[in-house]
Protein backbone atom coordinates (compact mmCIF):
# COMPACT_ATOMS: atom_id res chain seq x y z
CA UNK A 1 0.00 0.00 0.00
CA UNK A 2 2.80 2.40 0.83
CA UNK A 3 4.33 1.80 -2.61
CA UNK A 4 0.99 2.57 -4.27
CA UNK A 5 0.69 5.78 -2.23
CA UNK A 6 4.22 6.73 -3.21
CA UNK A 7 3.39 6.08 -6.88
CA UNK A 8 0.29 8.30 -6.64
CA UNK A 9 2.28 11.09 -5.00
CA UNK A 10 5.00 10.88 -7.65
CA UNK A 11 2.43 10.78 -10.49
CA UNK A 12 0.53 13.80 -9.17
CA UNK A 13 3.79 15.65 -8.57
CA UNK A 14 4.93 14.93 -12.12
CA UNK A 15 1.63 16.17 -13.57
CA UNK A 16 1.84 19.35 -11.50
CA UNK A 17 5.45 19.89 -12.51
CA UNK A 18 4.75 19.42 -16.21
CA UNK A 19 1.70 21.63 -15.95
CA UNK A 20 3.68 24.41 -14.30
CA UNK A 21 6.37 24.17 -16.98
CA UNK A 22 3.76 24.31 -19.75
CA UNK A 23 1.88 27.18 -18.05
CA UNK A 24 -1.27 25.08 -17.56
CA UNK A 25 -3.98 25.33 -14.92
CA UNK A 26 -3.86 21.69 -13.76
CA UNK A 27 -6.72 21.82 -11.19
CA UNK A 28 -9.10 23.33 -13.73
CA UNK A 29 -7.95 20.83 -16.37
CA UNK A 30 -8.71 17.89 -14.09
CA UNK A 31 -12.09 19.39 -13.19
CA UNK A 32 -12.96 19.89 -16.87
CA UNK A 33 -11.88 16.33 -17.71
CA UNK A 34 -14.31 14.95 -15.13
CA UNK A 35 -17.11 17.21 -16.38
CA UNK A 36 -16.41 16.17 -19.99
CA UNK A 37 -16.67 12.49 -19.13
CA UNK A 38 -20.05 13.25 -17.57
CA UNK A 39 -21.13 15.39 -20.58
CA UNK A 40 -21.47 18.39 -18.29
CA UNK A 41 -18.66 20.61 -19.59
CA UNK A 42 -20.85 23.25 -21.28
CA UNK A 43 -21.16 26.54 -19.36
CA UNK A 44 -24.60 28.17 -19.61
CA UNK A 45 -24.83 31.89 -18.87
CA UNK A 46 -28.07 32.74 -20.69
CA UNK A 47 -30.83 31.58 -22.99
CA UNK A 48 -30.68 31.07 -26.75
CA UNK A 49 -33.37 32.90 -28.68
CA UNK A 50 -33.09 30.67 -31.74
CA UNK A 51 -34.27 31.71 -35.18
CA UNK A 52 -37.82 32.17 -36.41
CA UNK A 53 -36.89 30.87 -39.86
CA UNK A 54 -33.60 29.02 -39.36
CA UNK A 55 -33.55 27.21 -42.73
CA UNK A 56 -32.35 29.07 -45.84
CA UNK A 57 -32.31 26.90 -48.94
CA UNK A 58 -28.92 26.90 -50.63
CA UNK A 59 -27.18 24.72 -53.16
CA UNK A 60 -24.09 22.89 -51.87
CA UNK A 61 -21.67 21.48 -54.44
CA UNK A 62 -19.26 18.63 -53.77
CA UNK A 63 -15.87 19.61 -55.23
CA UNK A 64 -13.64 16.72 -54.15
CA UNK A 65 -11.86 15.08 -51.23
CA UNK A 66 -8.71 16.17 -49.40
CA UNK A 67 -5.94 14.21 -51.11
CA UNK A 68 -3.08 14.61 -48.62
CA UNK A 69 -3.05 11.70 -46.15
CA UNK A 70 -1.11 13.62 -43.48
CA UNK A 71 -3.85 16.27 -43.38
CA UNK A 72 -5.67 14.05 -40.90
CA UNK A 73 -7.95 16.51 -39.11
CA UNK A 74 -8.43 19.73 -41.03
CA UNK A 75 -9.25 22.41 -38.49
CA UNK A 76 -8.88 25.51 -40.68
CA UNK A 77 -9.20 26.48 -44.34
CA UNK A 78 -8.54 29.81 -46.06
CA UNK A 79 -8.42 31.06 -49.64
CA UNK A 80 -5.20 32.73 -50.78
CA UNK A 81 -5.14 36.50 -51.21
CA UNK A 82 -2.58 36.08 -54.01
CA UNK A 83 -4.15 33.26 -56.05
CA UNK A 84 -7.86 32.50 -55.68
CA UNK A 85 -7.32 28.95 -56.96
CA UNK A 86 -5.06 28.20 -53.97
CA UNK A 87 -6.34 27.21 -50.54
CA UNK A 88 -4.44 26.76 -47.30
CA UNK A 89 -5.25 24.27 -44.55
CA UNK A 90 -3.96 23.32 -41.10
CA UNK A 91 -4.14 20.22 -38.92
CA UNK A 92 -5.60 20.03 -35.44
CA UNK A 93 -3.51 19.18 -32.35
CA UNK A 94 -1.27 16.12 -32.24
CA UNK A 95 0.34 16.95 -35.60
CA UNK A 96 3.43 18.85 -36.73
CA UNK A 97 2.99 22.63 -37.14
CA UNK A 98 2.48 22.71 -40.91
CA UNK A 99 0.63 24.70 -43.54
CA UNK A 100 -0.82 22.74 -46.45
CA UNK A 101 -1.64 23.98 -49.95
CA UNK A 102 -4.47 22.50 -52.01
CA UNK A 103 -6.69 23.44 -54.92
CA UNK A 104 -10.48 23.73 -54.90
CA UNK A 105 -10.89 19.99 -55.56
CA UNK A 106 -8.72 19.02 -52.58
CA UNK A 107 -5.64 18.11 -54.65
CA UNK A 108 -2.44 18.40 -52.62
CA UNK A 109 -0.08 21.11 -53.91
CA UNK A 110 2.58 21.03 -51.22
CA UNK A 111 3.29 21.96 -47.62
CA UNK A 112 5.36 24.36 -45.55
CA UNK A 113 6.76 23.73 -42.06
CA UNK A 114 5.96 26.48 -39.56
CA UNK A 115 8.80 27.37 -37.18
CA UNK A 116 6.75 26.93 -34.04
CA UNK A 117 6.64 24.79 -30.93
CA UNK A 118 5.50 21.16 -31.33
CA UNK A 119 2.94 21.44 -28.51
CA UNK A 120 0.08 23.43 -29.99
CA UNK A 121 -3.61 23.18 -30.84
CA UNK A 122 -4.35 24.86 -34.17
CA UNK A 123 -8.08 25.50 -34.59
CA UNK A 124 -8.74 28.03 -37.34
CA UNK A 125 -7.06 29.84 -40.21
CA UNK A 126 -7.69 33.19 -41.91
CA UNK A 127 -6.21 35.01 -44.90
CA UNK A 128 -6.06 38.82 -44.82
CA UNK A 129 -4.03 41.83 -45.88
CA UNK A 130 -2.09 44.46 -43.94
CA UNK A 131 -1.39 47.58 -46.03
CA UNK A 132 -1.66 45.51 -49.19
CA UNK A 133 0.63 42.69 -48.02
CA UNK A 134 -0.98 39.21 -47.79
CA UNK A 135 -0.84 37.40 -44.44
CA UNK A 136 -2.22 34.28 -42.82
CA UNK A 137 -3.45 34.03 -39.25
CA UNK A 138 -3.14 30.66 -37.51
CA UNK A 139 -5.15 30.33 -34.31
CA UNK A 140 -3.34 28.31 -31.64
CA UNK A 141 -6.39 28.59 -29.43
CA UNK A 142 -7.75 25.10 -28.73
CA UNK A 143 -8.31 24.41 -25.04
CA UNK A 144 -10.55 21.38 -24.57
CA UNK A 145 -9.61 21.07 -20.89
CA UNK A 146 -9.91 24.77 -20.06
CA UNK A 147 -6.41 24.85 -18.61
CA UNK A 148 -4.30 27.03 -20.93
CA UNK A 149 -3.23 30.25 -19.22
CA UNK A 150 -2.30 31.84 -22.55
CA UNK A 151 -3.43 31.34 -26.16
CA UNK A 152 -1.91 32.69 -29.37
CA UNK A 153 -2.67 34.04 -32.81
CA UNK A 154 0.24 33.54 -35.22
CA UNK A 155 0.77 35.95 -38.11
CA UNK A 156 2.62 34.54 -41.13
CA UNK A 157 3.48 36.12 -44.45
CA UNK A 158 1.52 34.27 -47.10
CA UNK A 159 3.89 31.93 -48.98
CA UNK A 160 3.85 31.10 -52.67
CA UNK A 161 3.87 27.73 -54.39
CA UNK A 162 7.42 28.53 -55.52
CA UNK A 163 8.51 28.24 -51.88
CA UNK A 164 7.03 24.79 -51.26
CA UNK A 165 8.84 22.79 -48.53
CA UNK A 166 10.50 25.90 -47.10
CA UNK A 167 10.10 26.83 -43.44
CA UNK A 168 7.76 29.67 -42.53
CA UNK A 169 8.66 32.06 -39.72
CA UNK A 170 6.06 33.48 -37.37
CA UNK A 171 6.17 37.23 -38.09
CA UNK A 172 4.24 38.06 -34.94
CA UNK A 173 2.73 36.08 -32.08
CA UNK A 174 -0.23 37.76 -30.41
CA UNK A 175 -0.92 36.28 -26.96
CA UNK A 176 -3.99 36.69 -24.81
CA UNK A 177 -6.00 35.25 -21.94
CA UNK A 178 -9.44 35.95 -20.52
CA UNK A 179 -10.56 38.18 -17.69
CA UNK A 180 -12.80 35.55 -16.11
CA UNK A 181 -11.64 32.00 -16.68
CA UNK A 182 -10.53 29.91 -19.63
CA UNK A 183 -12.11 29.55 -23.09
CA UNK A 184 -11.88 26.92 -25.83
CA UNK A 185 -11.71 28.85 -29.13
CA UNK A 186 -12.20 27.33 -32.60
CA UNK A 187 -13.66 30.31 -34.49
CA UNK A 188 -11.56 33.26 -35.67
CA UNK A 189 -12.04 35.95 -38.32
CA UNK A 190 -9.98 39.03 -39.18
CA UNK A 191 -11.26 42.60 -39.54
CA UNK A 192 -8.67 44.08 -41.90
CA UNK A 193 -9.75 47.71 -41.50
CA UNK A 194 -9.75 47.46 -37.72
CA UNK A 195 -6.52 45.43 -37.59
CA UNK A 196 -8.17 43.03 -35.21
CA UNK A 197 -9.27 39.43 -34.94
CA UNK A 198 -12.63 38.42 -33.54
CA UNK A 199 -12.92 35.11 -31.73
CA UNK A 200 -15.91 33.12 -30.45
CA UNK A 201 -15.99 30.85 -27.41
CA UNK A 202 -17.03 27.27 -28.11
CA UNK A 203 -18.39 25.72 -24.92
CA UNK A 204 -20.25 28.74 -23.59
CA UNK A 205 -24.01 29.04 -24.09
CA UNK A 206 -24.68 31.44 -25.66
CA UNK A 207 -21.27 31.81 -27.38
CA UNK A 208 -19.28 34.91 -26.44
CA UNK A 209 -17.47 37.24 -28.85
CA UNK A 210 -14.05 38.75 -28.08
CA UNK A 211 -11.80 41.20 -29.94
CA UNK A 212 -8.01 40.74 -30.18
CA UNK A 213 -5.92 43.66 -31.44
CA UNK A 214 -3.31 42.60 -34.00
CA UNK A 215 -1.43 45.88 -33.47
CA UNK A 216 -1.04 45.56 -29.71
CA UNK A 217 2.39 44.81 -28.27
CA UNK A 218 2.34 42.60 -25.22
CA UNK A 219 -0.15 40.21 -23.66
CA UNK A 220 -3.88 41.07 -23.84
CA UNK A 221 -6.58 40.33 -21.26
CA UNK A 222 -9.90 39.89 -23.04
CA UNK A 223 -13.42 40.69 -21.90
CA UNK A 224 -16.49 39.60 -23.88
CA UNK A 225 -18.01 42.20 -26.20
CA UNK A 226 -21.32 40.36 -26.31
CA UNK A 227 -22.93 37.02 -27.13
CA UNK A 228 -24.43 35.28 -30.17
CA UNK A 229 -27.98 34.41 -29.15
CA UNK A 230 -29.42 33.37 -32.50
CA UNK A 231 -27.92 29.88 -32.88
CA UNK A 232 -30.66 27.39 -31.91
CA UNK A 233 -30.10 24.64 -29.38
CA UNK A 234 -29.64 21.06 -30.63
CA UNK A 235 -32.90 19.43 -31.67
CA UNK A 236 -34.25 16.24 -30.04
CA UNK A 237 -33.14 14.43 -33.20
CA UNK A 238 -29.57 15.78 -32.76
CA UNK A 239 -29.51 14.59 -29.18
CA UNK A 240 -30.81 11.15 -30.09
CA UNK A 241 -28.81 10.41 -33.24
CA UNK A 242 -25.45 11.70 -32.03
CA UNK A 243 -25.64 10.42 -28.48
CA UNK A 244 -23.70 11.27 -26.32
CA UNK A 245 -22.22 14.03 -28.49
CA UNK A 246 -25.49 15.57 -29.66
CA UNK A 247 -25.27 18.28 -26.99
CA UNK A 248 -22.31 19.74 -28.92
CA UNK A 249 -24.15 19.97 -32.29
CA UNK A 250 -24.74 23.74 -32.10
CA UNK A 251 -21.29 24.79 -30.89
CA UNK A 252 -19.31 27.20 -33.16
CA UNK A 253 -16.29 25.61 -34.86
CA UNK A 254 -15.28 28.23 -37.47
CA UNK A 255 -16.03 31.80 -38.53
CA UNK A 256 -15.37 34.25 -41.36
CA UNK A 257 -16.50 37.70 -42.41
CA UNK A 258 -18.49 38.19 -45.61
CA UNK A 259 -19.64 41.67 -46.63
CA UNK A 260 -21.32 43.14 -43.54
CA UNK A 261 -21.96 39.80 -41.84
CA UNK A 262 -20.10 37.20 -39.84
CA UNK A 263 -20.66 33.62 -40.95
CA UNK A 264 -20.45 31.07 -38.13
CA UNK A 265 -20.15 27.33 -38.72
CA UNK A 266 -21.35 24.78 -36.16
CA UNK A 267 -21.01 21.01 -36.33
CA UNK A 268 -24.12 20.81 -38.51
CA UNK A 269 -25.09 24.22 -39.94
CA UNK A 270 -23.92 27.63 -41.18
CA UNK A 271 -25.32 30.86 -39.70
CA UNK A 272 -25.03 34.43 -41.05
CA UNK A 273 -24.79 36.83 -38.10
CA UNK A 274 -25.46 40.56 -38.57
Amino acid sequence: MKYFSLFVVLAVGSIWGLGHKANLDIPNGLKTAVLTLANKDLVKSGARSGLENPVLLSRVLWRGSVEEETLLETSGLAQSKIDNSLFYAINDSGNDPKLFGLDSSGKHLGAWNINYRPKHDFEDLAAFEIEGDPYLLVADTGDNLNWRKSQSLLLLKEPSLEDIDKNLDVEKRVTFSFLNGHRDIESVAVDESGKAAYIVSKKRIPPEVFRVSLDHEGHQILEALGTINSIPAPTPLDLDRRRPFGIYSSLPTAMDFHSDKAVVLTYKELYPIS
